[in-house]
């Protein structure tokens, strides 16, 4: 009754001593655990925010870069004073015609290089331009296409290639256009024909069979097709407009990218060795830090359990079978003091078995007693015959439960 007494004062004094203790681990960890999900509900949708922020900024970036292009071509093409009358053109091509800046500035230039092979030039030659871009629109309203398809077929047929323009209803062919090149006086026969009048020859009859669709984008500016077409012309306007504000910020940072650049090819192979190294090290640190913090979190879910009064009672059980045999031989003889006739046969047993232990090399037999039921008499006797079992089997000895 003793060893119980003591058994229950241990298990209260553990349970007192830890349990303030046990409620500022609870609580700290529950705001821990808390806070850890906050900042992880936040850091998704912010890092979901800055991605997409950075990736419009790019691509505004990227759009007004190539219109900056775009327009240097057509100032090339067209000379300084007919491109500023191509780039007022282009401003007001989204609400006109359904295309962005980019697509009328686009258009012109693809339409100049034609017309220049007509033998266009200068004033003359924006205006060639500027009609080519209006039919198309009118071209993509009335064949229900959009307004870089009719772009694309208006280039080909100019080019001779007469596929594309005829599901817009307009039908070419070398005799056609040479016909409407003697027509208009562009040459006198068939032979003085050359491949600039030949352009300019598809030009006109182009125009001529399209006096139908002419028009057609204004006739149908209400309707949903082209009211879709021009929101979608003014959206790309806006991200273009919000990359030129952007663009003169990243044409500054350039500099010091390419500088980082040239560094980092300029360096030794060594050295980039060395920083591989380093980073794997450091890697290295980052695994290692992270199975330490596993193995705090296993000692804490230790722990936890060993505040519960299961635990404490396991805890002391574990303390009983790390105890030698002479310890509990010991405990047996004072356990026995008064027992009976039966129990001296154990005492004679354990006398045996401690002799048989200093012939072996002292070796010493651990018990788990967890989950015993029973009196002090009967775990003595239960671990005896269980270290005599853990002798025969070589494994931990388990005493079982008793009633």
């Amino acid at each position: 009754m003793a060893a119980s007494q003591t058994i229950r004062t241990l298990k209260l004094s553990l349970l007192a001593d830890t349990s303030g203790f046990n409620k500022n681990i609870k609580s700290a960890q529950s705001d821990f655990d808390k806070f850890s999900k906050n900042v992880s509900k936040l850091a998704v949708p912010a890092a979901a925010a800055f991605t997409g922020l950075a990736t419009a900024a790019f691509s505004a970036i990227e759009a007004a870069s190539d219109l900056q292009q775009t327009f240097g071509a057509v100032e090339q093409i067209f000379g300084e004073r007919a491109a500023r009358r191509l780039e007022e053109f282009a401003l007001g091509a989204a609400d006109a015609l359904g295309q962005s800046r980019q697509e009328a500035l686009g258009a012109a230039q693809q339409f100049g290089i034609l017309g220049r092979t007509a033998g266009l030039e200068g004033e003359e030659l924006a205006d060639f331009a500027i009609q080519l871009s209006v039919l198309a629109s009118d071209l993509a309203a009335f064949g229900n296409t959009n307004p870089q398809d009719a772009i694309e077929a208006l280039g080909s047929a100019l080019r001779g290639e007469f596929n594309p323009i005829e599901r817009y209803g307009v039908v070419l062919n070398a005799a056609a256009v040479q016909q409407v090149a003697l027509a208009e006086g562009l040459a006198e026969t068939a032979q003085e024909i050359t491949a600039a009048d030949q352009v300019y020859a598809r030009f006109l009859a182009i125009v001529e069979q399209t006096q139908v669709q002419q028009g057609q984008f204004a006739r149908e500016s209400e309707s949903l097709a082209s009211q879709t077409a021009i929101a979608k012309a003014q959206l790309e306007n806006f991200r273009v407009e919000v990359g030129e504000q952007l663009l003169p910020v990243f044409v500054e940072f350039l500099p010091l990218l390419r500088g980082a650049v040239d560094a980092f090819v300029a360096l030794d192979p060594e050295q980039v060795i060395a920083f591989a190294q380093g980073l794997g090290i450091l890697t290295g640190a980052i695994v290692a830090l992270n199975v330490a913090l596993k193995g705090f979190a296993a000692l804490q879910g230790a722990y936890a359990a060993l505040a519960t009064p299961l635990g404490a009672v396991g805890a002391i059980a574990l303390g009983v079978s790390a105890s030698t045999e002479e310890g509990a031989l010991t405990r047996s003889e004072l356990q026995a003091r008064n027992a009976n006739r039966a129990l001296q046969r154990e005492r004679d047993r354990i006398a045996f078995l401690q002799q048989r232990n200093q012939a072996l090399g002292n070796t010493i037999v651990n018990v788990d007693v967890a989950g015993f039921v029973g009196n002090e008499r009967e775990l003595a006797r239960a671990v005896l015959r269980a270290q005599e079992e853990a002798r025969r089997s070589g494994g931990i000895a388990t005493p079982g439960t008793f009633r």
